[in-house]
């Protein structure tokens, strides 16, 4: 490939214009900051003294007052009704069906509540995530994952 044989001259030249150009923009604003032009003072307006002067008389006041005092206050807003606490049977978790363990024993920490206390060592959850069906008539996982039984 062949480099253009005027490409140095040209960005050469190109170099020189820029740094012309730039030193031309940039000499006044360095003269400027060096010697900024010198500020003004600013002249004080005389501002005329105000008067204050009462917007309603005394009597005025009073009788609003009086009116205020004879209007009925509204009635207070009923009580809020007491929050229920939250307690470890209600407490805002998952809630699983089990049978019957043969010693119910409360657990410490548990990640579900069932309708009866069981404690054991480890929390397992099914490899199956699907909800039963309401017939009842799927079969567990298999090599295909879950199959419905065929019906003779």
């Amino acid at each position: 490939m062949r480099r253009d044989p005027g490409l140095r001259q040209r960005l050469a030249w190109a170099a020189i214009a820029s740094v012309a150009v730039h030193t031309l923009v940039a000499l006044p604003i360095f003269e400027w900051v060096a010697n900024p032009p010198e500020a003004k003072p600013v002249q004080a307006r005389a501002v005329k003294p105000t008067q204050a002067v009462p917007i309603l008389s005394e009597a005025e006041v009073d009788r609003l007052i009086a009116l205020a005092e004879k209007r009925p206050k509204p009635p207070p807003p009923p009580p809020e009704p007491p929050k229920e606490k939250k307690t470890p049977d209600k407490v805002d978790k998952q809630v699983v069906e089990i049978p019957p363990p043969p010693n119910p024993e409360r657990p410490e920490d548990a990640k579900y509540y069932a309708e009866y206390d069981s404690k054991v060592d480890k929390e397992q959850v099914s490899a199956n995530k699907e909800a039963p069906s309401p017939e009842g008539d799927e079969v567990g996982p298999g090599e295909a994952g879950t199959r419905r039984q065929d019906r003779g």
